[in-house]
């Protein structure tokens, strides 16, 4: 039960830091491409 807890606040941690990065990420190919 603990683990699964960890593992869902650990998603929950990912999906925030790419929501926060993906503008960096989409300027930045953009700029590539």
């Amino acid at each position: 039960m603990e683990a699964e807890a960890n593992f869902n606040i650990q998603q929950v941690l990912v999906s925030a830091v790419m929501l926060y990065l993906s503008p960096f990420a989409i300027d930045a190919v953009s700029k590539v491409f």
